[in-house]
């Protein structure tokens, strides 16, 4: 929405991602920026129910249908409602009791030059345990069970393991980690003011309000979504896909 589209088609096989698009673009449409952030579970509100009574009446049938069997996923915050997010919290469960303090996480999430990243994960973050926590946790057994859609290992082959821990050791030394909101939330479950992802942040909120309107929700596959198209934002949809599809 930042670069000023005419229009923007949000195709998901799955109708969940769609009322979860859904609900955010209802709470950008009625909300402040601090609203927003508070009601989809950046900053901590109790009155997450107050305010999605407020938003329904702009939501599709079917949306409200979905939300109000999931008033838990509401009070919750629902950026952290999805199966992967539940997964991570597990994850950051065993990442505090078992391999690192809290204080060498807030270390690590520090501003660093590059030199520094590199050497404080040589030295005092790529542990043992470390290690052997990220092989178990994306391992194919466990992410099939506690993270991944299983039709992710259709097409991902058998090594699942060596794809996320080179990411992850680039996420910590080649990115910077302070501004890094992905990985914050990989490590601590959420966002925080100096690492809020693109269209959380306060100087796009005016701009994504205003052009709410012309998100387009489309459930089916990508390739069958109808318009034409002058660029596309993929995520893994790649790993749904036979190589012909692809």
């Amino acid at each position: 929405m930042t670069l000023n589209p005419e229009e923007i088609v949000a195709a998901d096989l799955s109708y969940s991602q769609l009322a979860c698009l859904e609900l955010r673009i209802a709470a950008f449409k009625q909300l402040d920026h601090g609203g927003v952030l508070k009601f989809l579970g950046v900053k901590p509100d109790s009155g997450r129910l107050a305010t999605y009574k407020k938003l329904r009446p702009g939501l599709s049938p079917k949306a409200r249908a979905k939300w109000d069997r999931h008033p838990e996923a509401v009070h919750f915050g629902i950026i952290h409602a999805g199966k992967f997010e539940k997964f991570l919290g597990r994850y950051q469960g065993l990442l505090r009791s078992w391999v690192h303090a809290t204080q060498a996480i807030d270390e690590l999430l520090r501003p660093k030059a590059r030199a520094q990243r590199i050497a404080f994960h040589a030295q005092t973050w790529n542990t043992r345990a470390w290690r052997l926590l990220n092989r178990l946790a994306f391992s194919r057994r466990v992410l099939g069970l506690l993270g991944r859609d299983k039709e992710f290992f259709r097409h991902a082959g058998q090594d699942v393991t060596t794809g996320p821990r080179l990411r992850l050791t680039r996420a910590l030394t080649e990115i910077p980690v302070a501004t890094n909101p992905y990985l914050r939330y990989h490590l601590t479950g959420n966002y925080a003011d100096a690492a809020l992802p693109l269209y959380l942040r306060r100087e796009h909120f005016e701009a994504i309000r205003r052009r709410a309107r012309r998100i387009r929700l489309y459930l089916g596959p990508v390739e069958k979504a109808p318009g034409k198209f002058s660029g596309f934002n993929l995520s893994n949809i790649f790993e749904y896909m036979d190589a012909e599809g692809t």
